[in-house]
């Protein structure tokens, strides 16, 4: 209702508020009223003080005007009421010749307040609360009463106490929303200050970049502007709006952000700040046909905080994950970002740069142990580096391994040792290759693991890496389960080239010994045009291929097993073969064919 009021022209006064000390409306309405940019002239309060002197009078009627920046209207007041507990020298229900002389004498020196102090504007006295107080009873004036009666007040109205209407500009606020048929973000924002806006401009940036002007215009009537995916981008993205207010300045908005993965091939891939334990949107720089199989990192230890991590919501154009934290708990927060990579590819076997792996996907894991076999043997034990992909169990978990062999693994769920009851079926999307360096698509990396000998416990590992990894993102995994406890790896920068691994455990057991197990990494440098190539290919005059590049029939000069890998180390297609095959079915683009120790290349067209 305040607009209307404020429409008609009239000098406006708060609500009245019986105390306006102990109660919070007085200061909380002006505050508002200030935040709103509501004209409010002067505040209205009821003064029943009783047993305070003229000094304390003066010095709470000061403060209240100092505390509202307006003047007063003291609606109702009088030396106290039937509610307080002053001194009085007879029962102040009764009026005695005592009692009225103390009125009198404490009205004089309050009206002398109320008559010279400049932000007092207007006062009424209350007749009737006990007869000590009285103004009049049975129609004569009291001493008090004829004191007040013949007291003439000066006009109080000061032109100093006017309150200017201003304005103070609000930050609009911003919101994003992704939509996947246009493949863009939604950038939608409120402005509560109507015309007083004389433009907007909306900028971006990503990761640690400058915020640079993505939109700009004087039209405030348009509240809204559609951002195309970028598939060059990678990491952080935000946005901020700024609104130029009257002196030509900018007033900016809450700022609003997703994560975006890096790679135009089916691999994708990203390392991203998080500082939160909110879900958290990331979208696929590239749209997959097929939901991809999805595996998150190492998350840093720039938070003593221990916490889980999971993925949820996967489909062909984004997903949420979160860090999630133990129950056991109380209020756990993240001061500083800690850096989580995560890696996107499609199920499959694989040949990364020379490395074997294999990706898939297992359902329904509970707390109790299942066996995963591979498609493929491997030579020996892979690593195995794997991720919870569903939000079944409101509570956080851990993905456990153990006899991980060249054939296959074991794989359950754990939580906090304080939680004893059935956990609900979960799906694990799962990353096995080959210890060594390769590279995944377009992404360096190089694997390893403590093996048996070197297993930890309670202790760091040191695990040092090629320096020339321009933007390292890493990958750890426990891969033997010796403890009944959940842990989870973490790491921290340790000099150039260098990396602190440990494992952090939850503490809802309390301590306990810690006993050795086995620890896997893998180290993926995220920079773009780093120098990958495809080992163990080359153009071999003995391995004819032809027609070359091939619409559907090409012709090999072998008979046997045949592998053909695209860009990214994907096998698309494995069987036996003689003398020729049919690559119809391929997509068009660039392909590896691998017969018995001839490697070679073709250009499907």
């Amino acid at each position: 209702m305040w607009p209307q009021f404020m429409s008609s022209g009239f000098r406006l006064g708060s609500p009245a508020t019986s105390d306006p000390f102990n109660n919070w409306s007085l200061f909380n309405f002006i505050d508002r009223c200030d935040e709103l940019n509501y004209r409010v002239d002067f505040v209205a309060i009821h003064a029943y003080w009783g047993g305070k002197s003229a000094q304390q009078w003066y010095n709470d009627l000061k403060y209240i005007h100092e505390r509202t920046g307006r003047p007063i209207w003291i609606t109702e007041w009088n030396n106290g009421a039937n509610w307080t507990n002053e001194w009085w020298p007879d029962d102040p229900t009764q009026y005695t010749e005592a009692n009225a002389q103390k009125q009198l004498n404490d009205l004089k020196g309050i009206l002398t307040v109320l008559d010279t102090a400049h932000f007092v504007e207007r006062y009424s006295i209350y007749n009737w609360v006990e007869d000590a107080r009285a103004m009049v009873i049975d129609g004569e004036l009291t001493l008090a009463g004829a004191y007040y009666a013949d007291n003439k007040s000066q006009i109080a109205y000061n032109s100093n106490n006017d309150v200017i209407p201003g304005y103070s500009y609000k930050a609009p606020v911003l919101s994003q929303r992704y939509l996947t048929l246009s493949n863009s973000i939604r950038l939608s924002w409120t402005d509560d200050n109507g015309d007083l806006s004389r433009s907007y401009k909306l900028e971006k940036k990503v990761d640690d970049g400058i915020f640079t002007e993505l939109y700009a215009s004087n039209d405030i009537s348009v509240l809204n502007f559609l951002d195309p995916l970028d598939p060059e981008a990678s990491g952080a993205v935000r946005y901020r709006l700024g609104v130029e207010t009257a002196d030509g300045s900018y007033l900016y908005s809450n700022e609003v952000s997703y994560y975006q993965t890096g790679g135009m091939t089916q691999v994708q891939a990203g390392l991203y700040p998080v500082n939160s334990f909110d879900w958290i949107q990331t979208i696929f720089g590239k749209k997959y046909d097929v939901a991809p199989k999805v595996v998150l990192g190492m998350p840093t230890f720039n938070n003593t905080q221990p916490f889980t991590n999971r993925v949820n919501s996967i489909n062909t154009n984004s997903l949420v994950f979160r860090l999630y934290p133990w129950q056991y708990l109380t209020n756990p927060q993240l001061t500083k970002n800690e850096q989580l990579p995560l890696l996107a590819l499609p199920a499959g076997n694989y040949n990364f740069g020379g490395l074997k792996a294999q990706v898939g996907e297992v359902s329904g894991v509970t707390k109790d142990w299942v066996r995963v076999e591979f498609e493929q043997s491997f030579t020996e034990a892979p690593v195995v580096f794997a991720t919870q992909v569903s939000n079944g169990n409101a509570y956080p978990t851990t993905v456990a391994l153990d006899n991980v062999t060249s054939t296959g693994f074991d794989l359950s769920l754990k939580s906090e040792q304080g939680i004893t009851f059935a956990a609900l079926g979960e799906r694990i999307n799962y990353l096995a290759i080959e210890a060594g360096s390769g590279a995944i698509a377009n992404f360096r990396v190089t694997v390893g693991q403590t093996g048996e000998d070197n297993a930890i416990a309670g202790e760091s590992l040191e695990v040092s890496f090629d320096e020339s990894y321009q933007h390292p993102a890493f990958f750890g995994s426990v891969l033997t389960d010796a403890n009944a406890f959940a842990s989870v790896p973490r790491y921290y920068a340790n000099g150039d080239g260098n990396i602190a691994l440990f494992r952090q455990r939850e503490m809802s057991g309390g301590l306990s010994a810690i006993k050795r197990d086995q620890i896997g990494w893998m180290i993926m440098d995220l920079a773009p045009d780093q120098p990958v190539s495809i080992p163990q290919v080359s153009d071999n005059e003995s391995f004819n291929i032809y027609p070359n590049p091939v619409i559907s029939s090409l012709n090999i000069d072998y008979s046997g097993e045949v592998q053909i890998f695209d860009l990214s180390g994907q096998l698309v297609f494995a069987g036996w073969v003689q003398n020729s095959i049919d690559v119809g079915f391929l997509s068009p683009g660039l392909y590896i064919i691998r017969a018995g120790n001839n490697v070679g290349r073709f250009v499907k067209q």
